[in-house]
């Protein structure tokens, strides 16, 4: 007569720690959930500190820029548009004026923004502020109020330009924000208006980290700045309408002519 073999109590044992279908199914539902719940927590918790070091760079260009204005007399640096603008032959420009301050080129661009790994010349998504760097420079006891200047500001992208924003035509000056309505550009910005995206001030919570002219720095919400903030007449608030500096893909628009309140 055949009696079955009756499990060890190791058997047993190894028996009972074995999952059922439906409790696989339910840890991997958990552990999806808190998936779902902590990844934007991450992503915040890391954008957050690419803020951090964006407003160190900042930092950085405003105490260069008042070691600069102590050795040259209390002028600021003359500026004019330059690509490769580190290079010896580059025209005078804002970047090149204050890197033997930094020596670093780092400092010119902000780790939130991707430049192509194939680039090897230096970029920044740094733009200055055209009322108040010109082309023959600008004494600094022209500006009556300097914390309240803008001096350096944050584009979305990235250029090889050291390039200035407001811009001087000669028409006026233009261009202290921008509304981009290019698809592949306004979907990587805040949206401000059907298709477009604000593209400066814009990278870090909706807002960026802003230089002054005395030389101290502030994050800034995008939409609470003002045409004033430039040293731009007349002062208006910010305005997400075709009245206001955009570009398309037929090109741009210039939007308000404004003048400088220096």
């Amino acid at each position: 007569m055949y009696i079955p073999q009756q499990p060890t109590r190791k058997q047993t044992r190894r028996t009972k720690l074995g999952f059922t279908l439906i409790e696989l199914l339910v840890v991997i539902a958990i552990i999806a959930l808190l998936g779902a719940i902590l990844f934007p927590v991450f992503a915040k918790a890391r954008e957050k500190a690419r803020q951090t070091a964006c407003l160190n760079n900042c930092r950085q260009m405003g105490l260069a820029t008042m070691q600069y204005v102590q050795d040259y007399d209390e002028m600021l640096p003359i500026h004019k548009d330059a690509p490769y603008f580190l290079s010896p032959t580059a025209l005078p420009n804002w970047g090149k004026a204050i890197y033997p301050y930094v020596q670093n080129i780092g400092v010119y661009l902000c780790p939130s923004v991707i430049v192509p790994p194939n680039n090897k010349n230096p970029a920044t998504n740094y733009m200055g502020n055209g009322a108040v760097l010109t082309a023959t420079g600008m004494a600094l006891a022209r500006i009556p109020n300097p914390s309240d200047i803008v001096f350096f500001h944050e584009y979305s992208g990235f250029s090889l330009y050291a390039f200035v924003r407001p811009q001087q035509y000669s028409t006026g000056i233009y261009y202290w924000h921008l509304q981009d309505c290019r698809p592949a550009y306004a979907a990587r910005v805040p949206q401000v208006s059907p298709g477009c995206g604000e593209s400066y001030d814009s990278l870090h919570s909706e807002g960026g980290n802003i230089v002054y002219v005395d030389g101290h720095v502030k994050y800034h919400p995008f939409r609470t700045l003002r045409s004033g903030d430039f040293g731009l007449l007349p002062d208006e608030e910010y305005r997400a309408d075709l009245k206001q500096s955009t570009v398309t893909a037929a090109g741009s628009t210039k939007g308000t002519a404004y003048k400088s309140a220096f």
